[in-house]
């Protein structure tokens, strides 16, 4: 399989255990945009500057919703120059196992 930077990435950032919180960050061009067909923010989002946002998680496969946060790092202030974001979550693995499946779907791919 050939990768390109052109790729959106998705994987968790946190450790794969239950606990209090679990991040999962996407990296690419398309970062903010696949987090924010599955995440519904408190308030408009304002894609001038990293900002947290909070809000809800629509599960699909399971047609729930639950509380998280997301914060974003609008490009080219990242590391990479590439847009970032991050959905925080209650650390369940199954919960965000159904997460990282609706971004995948969406159209990220697993980071390697």
């Amino acid at each position: 399989m050939k990768w390109t930077l052109d790729d959106t990435i998705v994987a968790w950032a946190s450790a794969a255990a239950p606990g209090r919180r679990a991040v999962i960050r996407l990296s690419g061009p398309q970062a903010i945009d696949l987090a924010t067909r599955i995440f519904t923010a408190s308030e408009p989002i304002d894609l001038s500057r990293r900002r947290w946002y909070h809000g809800e998680i629509t599960l699909r496969a399971l047609d729930r919703r639950v509380e998280g946060g997301l914060l974003v790092w609008p490009p080219p202030r990242t590391y990479t120059g590439q847009a970032m974001a991050e959905l925080h979550v209650v650390s369940s693995p199954p919960l965000v196992e159904f997460i990282v499946a609706d971004l995948l779907q969406a159209g990220a791919r697993a980071a390697r």
